[in-house]
């Protein structure tokens, strides 16, 4: 007969099964042997073989009713036990001690057989002024025999736990009682088993500064943490929404996804092209270049249909001298005729083109430093040899 102990954790109808397997020997005759088929004396002693052959055996489930512990009665200290326990000697490390000493509480805790001491917790520890006391720690051990220590016949084992406590008061006389109970099944109540307290005598040994540091642990441990509560009702409607569908589930969300990757590629691309930029300065002074000379292109423009031979001409250097700027590491505003003319090829330096630019910058050095100014008007029939001198200057860039 096998037996197995249940815990149950939950209340209601528990329903049970038990499984066991089975080796049966069968005797199987050896082929070829006689056997007397009469079943006369000899059959017995006729040769036979041994099969083994196992067998899975289910029982008739049954049900179990789980009924609730009843809360009406319950007692301080109560921590879950259930059965039949008993209280047996407390004892205390020493019978005397200083303030700021460590002592050690060791209490016995005796059940019998229908009573599970593994699972079994101890009562939470005290707050009181005169003593720090700390969780109860068990020694780790499997329920012990009692032997001559058992406070009555049906208890059959034992465990220990171990308080430690600290007086902070020379007043204190006595070690605290710890509230403690269970539910007893038999007689269907609460029972009370309070760990009663031991006498002892505390003499002054701590250092006020040392007592300080003993009773500030104990004073914060009073300020019990408050249980959160839900807060009322808003007094005025906040934010409208047009769906009851969550914002993870709007059609919309997916692609939404795909905004942290595209600024990564972005931010990628753009450290990309900064560095590129670094290594090759020439791209943005060109970039530059062209930029400025297109304005000053636009104001001989200007200039050229308000008939204004001053401006046309100025506005027609700038604009030369700053497409030749990145080809010489000099301002624009401090190049020649000369270098103008170094930019182009041979054959643009002695033809017409080479002739157009020595007429705008001897006719704008003369007005810039001559005593009298020279006629500027002539420059204005030049404008298609500009704008072709022009275009050729913006390749190069």
């Amino acid at each position: 007969m096998y037996e197995a102990v249940f815990t149950p954790i939950t209340t209601g109808k528990v329903s049970f099964m038990a499984q066991a397997f089975a080796i049966v020997n069968h005797a199987v005759p050896v082929p070829g042997a006689a056997i007397d088929r009469y079943g006369g004396p000899g059959a017995a002693l006729a040769p036979r073989s041994f099969s083994n052959q196992q067998l899975l055996l289910d029982s008739e489930p049954f049900e179990v009713e789980v009924q609730p512990l009843p809360s009406k009665g319950q007692l301080p200290g109560f921590t879950g036990a259930i059965g039949s326990l008993a209280l047996g000697p407390v004892s205390v490390s020493t019978n005397e001690a200083q303030v700021g000493e460590t002592l050690k509480l060791t209490v016995k805790v005796f059940g019998d057989t229908n009573t599970s001491l593994n699972r079994l917790v101890a009562p939470p520890p005290l707050r009181v002024p005169e003593w720090q006391m700390f969780p109860a720690v068990s020694d780790n051990l499997p329920p012990q025999p009692p032997g001559s220590m058992a406070p009555g016949p049906d208890k059959s084992s034992f465990v220990s736990f171990n308080y430690t406590l600290i007086p902070l008061s020379e007043k204190a006389t006595n070690t605290p009682a710890i509230p403690f109970s269970y539910f007893d099944m038999h007689r269907n109540a609460y029972a009370d088993i309070t760990i009663p307290s031991v006498p002892l005598i505390v003499h002054p040994g701590a250092s006020p500064a040392d007592l300080q540091a003993l009773l500030q642990p104990a004073s914060s441990d009073t300020n019990t943490e408050k249980e959160p509560v839900l807060s009322g009702l808003a007094t005025s409607p906040g934010l409208a929404s047009g769906s009851l569908v969550p914002i993870q589930r709007q059609f919309w969300f997916p692609l939404m996804q795909i905004l942290p990757a595209a600024g990564f590629v972005g931010l990628w691309t753009w450290e990309r092209r900064r560095r590129y930029l670094e290594q090759h300065p020439e791209v943005i002074l060109r970039r530059r270049a062209r930029r400025a000379m297109r304005r000053q292109w636009r104001l001989a423009r200007r200039a050229a249909a308000a008939r204004d031979s001053g401006r046309f001409a100025a506005a027609a250097v700038n604009a030369m001298r700053a497409a030749c700027a990145p080809h010489y590491p000099a301002e624009a505003g401090a190049l020649v005729g000369s270098d103008v003319l170094g930019v182009l090829a041979e054959r643009d330096r002695v033809g017409h083109v080479g002739d157009v630019i020595r007429r705008f910058f001897a006719t704008t050095d003369a007005c810039s430093f001559a005593t009298n100014p020279p006629e500027t008007s002539q420059l204005l029939g030049l404008r298609a040899d500009l704008e072709s001198l022009l275009e050729k200057l913006e390749e190069k860039l």
